[in-house]
């Protein structure tokens, strides 16, 4: 789907038609860069993405009493204190959390676990 819709916006950016296509003189990541580095910052959709779902991992761990998280919590099972949920699969046999283990394992180690009284933090699993 990410690809799919980077096509998009690229093809509007240089005006591309479906049957008419015109020849970039600039590769799509150079488009993406910053302006300080010679690119216009557009964003691509998998940091952004990234990015995201790092903020919703946040809150995830930090809104406890939320209705949102409880109601989470309820359809996927919290397990190991709140680290992470089961993945729960359909038919197809896809996890909804799937992308989300993946942001949180590339994340989790810039994550600043305040110890308190240690009933959150595993000595085994934590360090």
């Amino acid at each position: 789907m990410r690809i799919r819709l980077e096509r998009i916006q690229g093809d509007f950016f240089w005006g591309d038609l479906e049957d008419e296509r015109k020849i970039h003189l600039v590769k799509w990541p150079a488009v993406c860069k910053a302006k300080d580095f010679g690119g216009l910052r557009l964003r691509r959709l998998d940091s952004l993405n990234q990015a995201l779902l790092g903020k919703w991992l946040r809150r995830f761990f930090v809104e406890r009493d939320s209705l949102w998280r409880k109601i989470i919590c309820g359809k996927f099972k919290e397990m190991e204190g709140g680290w992470t949920t089961r993945g729960r699969r359909d038919s197809f046999r896809m996890s909804l959390w799937r992308d989300t283990r993946k942001a949180l394992r590339k994340i989790q180690c810039q994550i600043f676990y305040p110890y308190r009284n240690g009933s959150r933090i595993s000595f085994w699993w934590d360090i």
